[in-house]
């Protein structure tokens, strides 16, 4: 087996259509494009690798100290937005399909795809942060060795999770 660097999603997709490639890393949409062209998803990433970061809301250190109360803000309504996503499909499915232009059917299945590896309570844990951050040496975005909480730091999002009474 040998790993070849394709390219862009649609890229990947159209390797996979062509076969120069067997097997490739999709997104929700590349995946709803293979499928309607006769490939099959061998495995979602969701289904095996549990709290994968694929979003989140970053800061510098300065911002964090000087304004705390502003960033809560945006944890505030990313987590009122997750609980959205998490307890109205209909709605969500509406968004998706108004962004995007795209028919309600493909709204759905996008849904579907990303709500399954959607984070339960905006945190993921030193497992999927670990493999983020391996992903990230390997394609050369940094290669000091860090921890994870060098980088993640959880405790203004737990306390608006307490304001809001996070289930």
């Amino acid at each position: 087996m040998s790993l070849r660097a394709v390219g862009d999603e649609g890229l990947r997709l159209q390797a996979l259509s062509t076969g120069l490639v067997q097997a490739s890393l999709l997104g929700s949409q590349g995946v709803i494009e293979g499928e309607k062209a006769g490939l099959k998803v061998i495995v979602a990433a969701a289904d095996v690798i549990e709290s994968l970061p694929f979003a989140g809301v970053t800061t510098t250190l300065a911002k964090l100290k000087e304004n705390p109360q502003q960033i809560k803000r945006v944890l505030r309504a990313g987590l009122r937005g997750l609980r959205y996503v998490q307890d109205n499909k209909a709605g969500t499915v509406d968004v998706i399909q108004s962004w995007y232009r795209v028919e309600r059917e493909i709204a759905a299945s996008t849904y579907d795809l990303a709500r399954k590896s959607f984070s339960a309570n905006g945190e993921v844990n030193d497992k999927g942060i670990l493999l983020s951050m391996e992903f990230a040496r390997s394609i050369g975005k940094f290669e000091k060795e860090i921890s994870p909480s060098e980088i993640v730091d959880f405790n203004l999002l737990r306390e608006v999770k307490k304001e809001l009474v996070w289930r």
